[in-house]
């Protein structure tokens, strides 16, 4: 298991409903959770949202969901999924988590987004602009091909980071699926 999302840097959304993605590549099902945190200043963390599902293999994803209140730029917050494999033994699960910073809009990228003509034109700008999470979210749900470029870049981005050779191999096999 293995959220798809920067390690070596802190990954952006402007979106204040993101949507996070995560890969399983085991086929038998398992209980999870995934939750979200803001995260203050002093790194403390307060847990925002929290829900269980079950796992599927592939990619799957989860948006905060309508109930809660929008997140707010300028604030960082830590998607962290949890697969129980074992539920009678909890010190086994797989664990994940990811940063994020959720930012303001810029204007002159609303304009360029009002005017693309495809969902891989968004995803497109998404990603140039930095808005990984934007980027890789409009490239899964109308842009499949294009998010395997997303993943293959940052497999290739993560090479130097220090869980950098872990994660690519995570990556690659996700590709291979």
């Amino acid at each position: 298991m293995a959220v798809l999302a920067p390690r070596s840097h802190v990954g952006q959304t402007a979106s204040t409903r993101p949507t996070v993605s995560w890969a399983i590549t085991d086929t038998q099902p398992f209980a999870m959770e995934v939750r979200l945190y803001q995260v203050n200043d002093g790194g403390n963390q307060t847990l925002i949202e929290q829900f269980a599902l079950e796992t599927t293999p592939g990619i799957m994803q989860a948006t905060l969901p309508s109930t809660q209140p929008d997140l707010e730029p300028g604030q960082r917050y830590l998607w962290k999924v949890i697969v129980l494999c074992n539920p009678n033994r909890p010190s086994n699960a797989l664990v994940d988590q990811v940063e994020m910073d959720v930012v303001s809009l810029p204007a002159n990228l609303v304009a360029a987004l009002d005017q693309a003509d495809s969902p891989l034109a968004r995803a497109t700008l998404y990603a140039e602009s930095g808005l990984w999470y934007d980027a890789l979210a409009e490239a899964l749900n109308k842009a499949p091909a294009y998010a395997q470029t997303l993943l293959q870049d940052l497999a290739t981005l993560e090479q130097g980071s220090a869980l950098g050779q872990q994660f690519e191999e995570q990556l690659r096999r996700v590709m291979e699926e």
